[in-house]
């Protein structure tokens, strides 16, 4: 099992500054409970997965957006912000 992420800084203007979040550009096939486990092996505050628009019409060119579905480690930093919320 293979899946493309990228690690990314959120809310810092510098490398390894910010909050940590992994970012599975298209999640496109991966079942909800293979999404929570994901996000417990980073353990990370938040994990994004990006799924394209539920209406298959809908492109970005459009002016639609994909959906993103947010999952939690078990253990979430007190006072966390989510990291998506730059997005």
């Amino acid at each position: 099992m293979g899946f493309d992420f990228s690690l990314v800084d959120v809310f810092t203007d510098r490398p390894f500054g910010g909050n940590r979040l992994a970012v599975f550009p298209d999640a496109t096939g991966i079942a909800d409970a293979t999404m929570q486990q994901l996000a417990w092996e980073f353990n990370f505050s938040e994990t994004t997965f990006v799924l394209p628009p539920s209406d298959p019409s809908c492109t970005c060119r459009s002016g639609s957006s994909p959906r993103a579905r947010n999952c939690r480690s078990p253990v979430i930093p007190p006072l966390a912000p989510p990291p998506s919320w730059p997005a």
